[in-house]
């Protein structure tokens, strides 16, 4: 006999629930936020012992009056909590969100992959820029992270780079739509393949944005978008109905500005098996790892608490977890930051 498949809760189907937990008189205090908050000013936290099956629902109760971002100790955890919280919200699902960690160490010369890259670059402008009543820039309501997003800092202004949006009916230049494409390190193409490339071909530019699950097909009319289309990167083709937007997220979290490329360049030379790397960044040419130069190359780098709503209740989950993830972290970066100084002093490096 085959064994029958899991069933998730879906989204909203546990809301109802938690309108009996509220009656509960300690869970609707927790939730209302009646509760008797520490006099120091220097650590205002309140510890609540929650058990782990009930913080989602904890969470999703709070975040009817007030924005909630909740920090947990691992990437697969916040999926996971990011699932159980929206079959506990009764508000739209898109509300939830998840702020995806690199799956790379800040000093590695590998670069995060594309699709981490364009779903924190999403998070950022909604953080920053919300707009209620839209489908890509919705507020968001939770936030869950692990705790390592919470402590990497961020090139400041993220949130304020102007979305590229291509809506069925606008307008706007070829040149210009593939200058901007290049801008957020898209990769042009003879054909597209891969999420984080464009191709264009006379009035046509297909583009493959990482948070899609297929590439799409933009047709021009002049400057007036006429068509959008998914269509399979293995033949080319085109199907379904015609999409109304599609926002062409950004692939890299370094921008390839005139600032950037001019710094890149007044480097070469000066950094220890970087100069390849350098080079092409000084002529706007993505480069696997270019973010390990991050601080040599950009001076204003901002910590994700600042972008979070002001009015957020931040919730740590298992704090002396978090306290352990975040050790663990920092004793490995460091230990890599040691290791590829010196494969640097022995001149084995990449770009050597």
């Amino acid at each position: 006999m085959a064994a029958e498949s899991v069933r998730f809760p879906t989204a909203g189907s546990l809301s109802g629930i938690l309108d009996v937990l509220e009656t509960d008189d300690d869970f609707r205090e927790l939730v209302a936020g009646d509760v008797e908050e520490p006099e120091s000013a220097v650590d205002p936290a309140i510890t609540v012992g929650v058990p782990e099956g009930l913080r989602p629902a904890l969470a999703a109760g709070v975040a009817g009056g007030r924005p909630v971002v909740l920090v947990v100790a691992s990437g697969r955890e916040a999926e996971e909590t990011v699932e159980a919280i929206r079959s506990w919200y009764s508000g739209d699902p898109d509300e939830v969100a998840q702020l995806e960690a690199w799956e790379t160490l800040p000093h590695e010369r590998l670069s995060p992959r594309a699709d981490t890259v364009a779903s924190r670059m999403a998070v950022f402008r909604r953080l920053r820029h919300p707009k209620t009543g839209s489908a890509l820039f919705g507020p968001i309501r939770i936030l869950v992270m692990p705790v390592r997003s919470l402590i990497q800092p961020v090139v400041a202004g993220l949130g304020d780079i102007e979305p590229l949006v291509f809506a069925k009916g606008g307008e706007l230049a070829l040149d210009e739509a593939s200058r901007r494409l290049v801008e957020n390190a898209y990769t042009r193409v003879d054909l597209v393949m891969d999420r984080g490339e464009f191709a264009v071909r006379g009035g046509i530019i297909d583009v493959f944005p990482p948070t899609l699950p297929h590439p799409v097909r933009i047709e021009f009319f002049g400057d007036e978008i006429d068509t959008i289309k998914e269509f399979h990167a293995s033949d080319q083709r085109t199907y379904g109905e015609d999409l109304d937007m599609v926002w062409a997220t950004p692939c890299r979290e370094l921008q390839l500005t005139d600032e950037v490329r001019a710094r890149a360049k007044s480097l070469i030379g000066s950094i220890p098996n970087a100069e390849d790397m350098l080079e092409s960044i000084a002529n706007a040419i993505p480069v696997e790892g270019m973010e390990s130069l991050l601080p040599a190359l950009i001076d204003d780098m901002e910590p994700v608490r600042g972008m979070l709503p002001e009015d957020a209740l931040i919730m740590l989950s298992d704090p002396e977890k978090l306290r352990r993830a975040a050790d663990d972290l920092a004793k490995t970066a460091n230990e890599f930051l040691a290791a590829s100084w010196h494969v640097a002093a022995s001149g084995h490096g990449a770009g050597a």
